[in-house]
């Protein structure tokens, strides 16, 4: 009602957030169809945002967090269809087709969130990089609890899950350095969520010793900064080549690695 009545006559902010908030509504109803047109209607706020000149989007705020939401939200998708690939297969050619299919997932979803930090929104940037975080730790949980093949003897059993043990420790890695960015952030901007709670949560789990739980309460902003600067983004190549060998690796033979 509020975007046939005023549509672009209102204020710029007010005309982002009645999009991205019906796609909230259908995404919430759940379901097939209403996923859809969730999906829909994200697309559509980032395509009225980017209509909008620069200077214009600079001087948004409400507005620039919808456009950023939306963008969230396109990678909420991308991540659980991430989550939805399991490494639990004791075959060899079936383990290595879904590893690669999982790694190539996972890449667009953490493509997608890396993108969402752009809009320079503090939210946003900490709820894309515990998203990132999340990804690289369930990629990770998943190589260690990937079963061997049964064709294996005892010790090459055990050969096998010290290199998926050494290979999970590298991912998980990846997901300390995400949850720390969405940290500092958090710190530097005095601007903390759920999101950075979780983060927070993550890294007293995988980190017991650096990192307690938060046990002290925090009032999320009630008002909104210009701006953020960007932070930099977790190395792509290195990581990505490293999680790349490990796809197309395959399990020892007679003891070798």
């Amino acid at each position: 009602s509020y975007l046939k009545r005023y549509g672009k006559k209102g204020p710029n902010n007010r005309y982002l957030e009645a999009h991205v908030k019906i796609g909230l509504y259908y995404w919430n109803l759940g379901g097939k169809s209403n996923r859809s047109k969730a999906i829909g209607w994200f697309n559509t706020t980032l395509k009225e945002f980017n209509k909008f000149s620069k200077a214009d989007q600079e001087a948004m705020t409400t507005g620039r967090d919808a456009a950023a939401q939306a963008k969230f939200m396109l990678g909420e998708e991308v991540f659980e269809s991430m989550t939805k690939v399991t490494l639990d297969s004791p075959n060899e050619k079936v383990l290595k087709k879904k590893m690669q299919e999982k790694l190539k997932v996972a890449a667009e979803a953490k493509e997608v969130f890396e993108s969402v930090i752009l809009f320079g929104r503090p939210d946003w940037a900490i709820a894309a990089l515990y998203r990132i975080g999340a990804g690289f730790q369930d990629l990770a949980d998943n190589i260690r609890k990937s079963p061997p093949p049964a064709r294996l003897s005892y010790d090459q059993k055990e050969i096998y899950r010290g290199i998926l043990e050494d290979n999970a420790s590298q991912v998980e890695n990846l997901a300390v350095d995400a949850y720390k960015r969405a940290l500092d952030i958090a710190k530097d901007k005095s601007w903390f969520n759920q999101y950075s709670k979780r983060a927070e949560v993550a890294l007293a789990q995988l980190r017991p010793k650096e990192y307690r739980r938060p046990s002290e309460l925090r009032a999320e902003p009630d008002h909104f900064a210009s701006g953020l600067s960007r932070v930099p983004f977790i190395k792509q190549v290195q990581d990505e080549d490293r999680l790349t060998d490990f796809g197309s690796s395959e399990a020892p033979n007679s003891g070798q690695q």
